[in-house]
């Protein structure tokens, strides 16, 4: 799988090279059929310790929404939260909310509420 990895990352820096694009960063136009385009852009970033979406826009539009909706159904799987010093693991099913608590971001569910490594 790493090599896999390698393999394509090499193939996006030769192509972002190809059209005088920073090494690193892949971008392609998706086009709907209702006539609207949505560019996406890959950014190579080894310094990243977990993937980021970005959606910049003008306005929320029905098709971002959706966009949205679609990205947030890819997270599948359990949430790590941590109740003190022991780590558990949170089905999505079970979360009722994620707030701001302090300097961290805590979960909500029906046991009770703990602490995650994730950024609001």
């Amino acid at each position: 799988m790493l090599q896999e990895n390698d393999r394509l990352s090499e193939k996006n820096d030769r192509l972002s090279q190809k059209n005088g694009q920073e090494k690193g960063i892949l971008v392609c136009c998706l086009c709907g059929k209702g006539g609207g385009c949505l560019k996406v852009r890959f950014i190579h970033d080894p310094g990243l310790e977990e993937p980021e979406v970005i959606i910049s826009a003008k306005a929320m539009t029905p098709q971002i929404r959706k966009t949205m909706e679609w990205l947030s159904g890819l997270l599948v799987g359990p949430i790590a939260a941590f109740d003190q010093e022991k780590a558990i693991l949170l089905e999505l099913e079970s979360i009722l909310r994620f707030f701001a608590d302090g300097k961290g971001v805590s979960v909500q569910t029906d046991a009770g509420i703990f602490a995650v490594k994730y950024r609001l």
